[in-house]
């Protein structure tokens, strides 16, 4: 993981990091990029190699990691109820179904708005434990005083979908403290960057690149609100869906952590590993009559979350006419 730099003084001014964008930065560095092609490229190839450099350390340790993040799982599985989930209107033939998370990346996977031959995508599920955090981490809004979430993302009510779930999910990642990312952190503190890439961050509009240390920077980096821009401006994974993709190939059913909007809980769910078993979810509120999705995801049809309305409306999946 890579993380902000200590406050020192730079010899240039520094207008992007990628473990702590800040939106200060992005209206400046944005006409900045615009000016120039060559050094859009120059900006985007940067951070590529970034990532890259990590990523080749990382592989080198695979095992390690996953058995790491597997052993700093819950002992027992999540159980909650009542729970709430906000899609896009047309997603809601299909309440069950992650499909969109693989259009669209969110903070713990990788969508197609990411270079998918590069970075595969994977789905996952985003709950909250109440309706107005699902509303804040679906619209990405925190919402300003006498505005609506609706308001401060320019989106209308009818364009959003908001039903509850219940569930059980083995394997989870409890983030609302740095300490499962103990181990993790300590078999990688001691990743490096070249030398090579340190000299191209001088000659860019970025801050040196460094490596967070800790459990609680890589939480913080993990949690940052606006991780976003990460993969806008630099056509690369976040942090935070750095440490999805690790738990998904893990094995991790899913991440607990706290909202960044409003601090309430939020869970990040990877139902391709409902195949090991232990793991469910399901509609609490009656879909409507022109509903093809199933009702419940378990080990038995999984796949199904990962497909769209569209592909289920004739599965063996769909729930069945009465």
């Amino acid at each position: 993981m890579s993380k902000p730099p200590q406050t020192k003084t730079q010899p240039k001014k520094v207008l992007f990091n990628w473990a702590d964008p800040r939106p200060e930065q992005i209206v400046p560095l944005a006409k900045l990029l615009n000016e120039t092609k060559e050094l859009t490229e120059r900006f985007q190839q940067y951070h590529a190699d970034q990532y890259h450099e990590l990523l080749s350390q990382r592989v080198a340790i695979r095992k390690q990691i996953s058995d790491a993040l597997l052993s700093a799982c819950m002992p027992l599985p999540y159980s909650f109820n009542g729970w709430w989930r906000v899609i896009r209107h047309r997603y809601s033939d299909h309440l069950l179904s992650a499909y969109g998370s693989l259009v669209v990346g969110g903070r713990f996977n990788f969508g197609g708005d990411l270079e998918p031959l590069r970075y595969a995508p994977f789905s996952c599920f985003y709950l909250a434990a109440d309706h107005k955090t699902a509303l804040a981490e679906a619209l990405g809004q925190d919402p300003a005083p006498g505005l609506s979430a609706f308001d401060a993302a320019l989106a209308k009510g009818e364009s959003i979908v908001s039903f509850r779930l219940r569930g059980e999910i083995s394997r989870v990642l409890d983030l609302r403290q740095p300490t499962p990312l103990d181990a993790f952190a300590k078999l990688t503190r001691g990743f490096k960057y070249s030398g090579a890439l340190r000299a191209k961050a001088l000659r860019l509009p970025v801050s040196p690149p460094t490596v967070c240390k800790t459990a609680k920077e890589i939480r913080d980096a993990v949690l940052h609100r606006d991780w976003r821009q990460v993969p806008v401006l630099c056509h690369v994974p976040a942090n935070s869906q750095i440490l999805g993709h690790l738990a998904h190939n893990a094995g991790i059913g899913g991440i607990l952590y706290p909202s960044k909007q409003t601090g309430l809980l939020c869970l990040a769910v990877f139902p391709q590993t409902f195949e090991q078993g232990g793991s469910h979810l399901e509609l609490e509120d009656t879909p409507p009559a022109s509903y093809v999705g199933p009702t419940r995801v378990d080990e038995t049809n999984c796949e199904a979350a990962s497909r769209s309305s569209t592909s289920m409306a004739k599965s063996v999946f769909s729930k069945p006419s009465n």
